[in-house]
């Protein structure tokens, strides 16, 4: 009697799946405004957003299925909710980045991921919302510029793993901004610190899941 020929994954884009991923340009690309992209025949895919983009989930995804998603671009968000990040919080992501998620239920959960980018993030015209700044993870320098000469409140930072360190510090040529404590920032002594517009800053390190704590002064 003669076996049964294997039967073939539902899944490809591995560098030898058929769908040849790493041969076709658009193969698993995700652009502008795709925030659900489809992963029904697919496992690996990459970014190329050349605007804010935030990822929300993977659709059509089977139990067990392995993503890998690679961004190309630092415009790229993928938000915390159905997909489950490792930190609970949204994770921005840098060029270089990858991030690997397996599907449960109706949620996927973050098994791995890796961060290159270590640019200057510049964050211009903050206002006093806690929204306002996003750390991108794997940022070290956070740069702050307000608009027009007006004066910025820099209340809270969100994204990066527990033990991240980032240096905050005054656009070259901004105005003088404000460094606000008691919204996840914390700063011994003090309410609130003011960064003139030089390259000078304060230092934070993450220490639970939303907790900044100050270091000290530093210079780029």
């Amino acid at each position: 009697m003669s076996r049964p020929l294997a039967q073939p994954t539902r899944f490809y884009g591995l560098a030898l799946g058929k769908e040849l991923n790493f041969n076709a340009g658009t193969d698993g690309l995700i652009t502008d405004a795709v925030t659900s992209p489809d992963v029904s025949t697919k496992s690996l895919f990459y970014t190329d957003c050349t605007a804010s983009n935030a990822i929300a989930d993977f659709t059509n995804g089977a139990e067990g299925q392995i993503v890998t998603l690679i961004t190309l671009d630092s415009n790229t968000t993928i938000t915390n909710g159905t997909i489950k990040n490792a930190d609970g919080v949204d994770k921005l992501m840098g060029v270089g980045d990858t991030a690997v998620y397996i599907k449960h239920g109706a949620s996927w959960y973050e098994i791995a991921s890796r961060h290159t980018s270590t640019g200057i993030q510049t964050l211009s015209n903050v206002k006093n919302a806690a929204s306002s700044a996003t750390l991108a993870v794997g940022t070290k320098i956070l740069k702050v510029m307000g608009s027009a000469g007006a004066m910025s409140v820099l209340w809270n930072l969100s994204g990066g793993s527990i033990g991240d360190t980032v240096l905050i510090v005054g656009g070259s040529v901004g105005p003088t901004f404000t460094i606000e404590a008691g919204n996840n920032l914390f700063i011994n002594g003090t309410a609130k610190l003011t960064v003139s517009g030089t390259a000078v800053g304060l230092a934070f390190t993450k220490v639970s899941d939303t907790n900044w704590y100050a270091l000290g002064w530093g210079t780029v």
